[in-house]
């Protein structure tokens, strides 16, 4: 089951390195917003939701108001 908590928190190594060790593969994709850099704003599915194994968990992540060029 993916984790309620996901939004809000900073996507960090350690926290990866945990999806990832869940099974999941983890996808991240970045989102202009003025949330501190790396903050989570979102992700698909959705906290909540069944995951299977070896399934594709998409995190879509704040720029910290940073443009990418």
């Amino acid at each position: 089951q993916v984790p309620v908590d996901l939004v809000g928190r900073v996507l960090d190594g350690a926290l990866s390195q945990t999806l990832q060790t869940v099974g999941w593969n983890v996808v991240v994709s970045e989102s202009l917003s003025f949330q501190p850099e790396n903050v989570i704003l979102g992700s698909e599915p959705p906290g909540g939701s069944q995951l299977a194994l070896s399934s594709t968990l998409t995190l879509t992540v704040s720029t910290g108001g940073r443009v990418a060029l």
